[in-house]
């Protein structure tokens, strides 16, 4: 039996990002084949609420097409970013999750003043990226990309 990760060996991976933006899935899995990709990527964390959880009805049938198209699926995972207005809206108990900075002010991914950094060390933040992670699972990633890591002087936990 071949090993089934033979596709991600040095030289075999031929990505395409997606990120499953147009939602037209057959188009993506046709231009995959077009490019000769074995490998797409489409967004999936959900730290905007409804605004992208309600792609997740798409995904998993996507998913199950592009395995039938010998194409491989990775999910696109952030690691800090949260766009806070709809997350503590529809989690208060996220407002807890923000990284700080030293004067108690909330950590600003990218100087975004709409997206705040969860805080790595907060067990609520860490339990929800598991959430996601199990959420992936279940709608048949192949792999996670994690995008958004802090990193940075002045910042602490929350």
């Amino acid at each position: 039996m071949p090993d089934e990760r033979s596709w991600a060996q040095r030289g075999k991976v031929r990505y395409m990002t997606s990120a499953y933006d147009n939602l037209d899935g057959n188009r993506v899995i046709d231009l995959a084949k077009e490019v000769d990709a074995n490998l797409t990527l489409v967004s999936f964390t959900s730290t905007t609420g409804q605004r992208e959880r309600w792609k997740w009805r798409v995904i998993k049938p996507f998913v199950q097409r592009a395995h039938d198209a010998g194409i491989k699926v990775s999910f696109y995972m952030k690691t800090t970013s949260i766009q806070w207005k709809p997350m503590f809206h529809e989690r208060p108990e996220s407002r807890d999750w923000i990284m700080l900075y030293q004067d108690g002010s909330p950590a600003l991914y990218g100087a975004d003043p709409a997206r705040y950094m969860g805080c790595l060390n907060n067990p609520g933040w860490r339990q929800y990226l598991k959430d996601m992670i199990a959420s992936a699972v279940e709608h048949g990633a192949n792999g996670l990309f994690y995008d958004n890591y802090p990193g940075g002087a002045g910042l602490m936990a929350g």
